[in-house]
């Protein structure tokens, strides 16, 4: 194994530190990405500037990315969220991933690990638009295998359920 591949694959799975302001600004972040600072501060008992600072160390260390818009789809003729999980032929999962890439209505497109290699996320507006993609995919050469599921109703997104608890500072001996 490669001493710099497995180096930076510990440093990318090492716990961020964070601490109670960051869990708590975090957790209501996620609940509702539209609080001000100023909420925030007050209910944990700190200045908006403590609150500021801590949200730019939590951007700084990469913990923030960033921030995201979620519609609802069906206001746009979007019916369906349409997954896709697909076997490809072994080495060829970054060809189809591009390919898929490129597929109109494509929302998000992922390598995986288990049953399938890549899941692939669609919005469609209706039953034909699914047997097109479903199609289209099967046609690639390197696909083996295409599974397709249609979700009924609207994605619910639920971040603020996500544990994120301080970290433990650790004691010396």
């Amino acid at each position: 194994m490669n001493l710099t591949k497995s180096s930076k694959y510990l440093m990318d799975t090492v716990p961020a530190n964070i601490d109670k302001i960051d869990a708590k600004i975090l957790r209501t972040l996620l609940k509702d990405a539209r609080t001000s600072f100023a909420t925030i501060a007050k209910d944990c008992g700190v200045s908006t500037h403590t609150i500021m600072k801590h949200f730019r160390k939590l951007q700084q260390s990469g913990v923030i990315t960033g921030t995201a818009t979620i519609t609802r789809l069906k206001d746009f003729g979007y019916e369906f969220p349409l997954a896709a999980d697909i076997n490809v032929v072994a080495g060829k999962e970054k060809e189809i991933m591009e390919t898929l890439q490129k597929m109109q209505h494509i929302r998000a497109c992922v390598q995986v690990i288990g049953k399938y290699d890549i899941h692939a996320v669609f919005h469609v507006e209706n039953i034909e638009e699914i047997e097109k993609i479903r199609d289209a995919i099967k046609n690639e050469k390197s696909v083996i295998r295409v599974g397709l599921t249609a979700t009924l109703s609207d994605l619910s997104h639920v971040p603020e359920n996500l544990l994120i608890e301080p970290m433990e500072k650790k004691k010396r001996g």
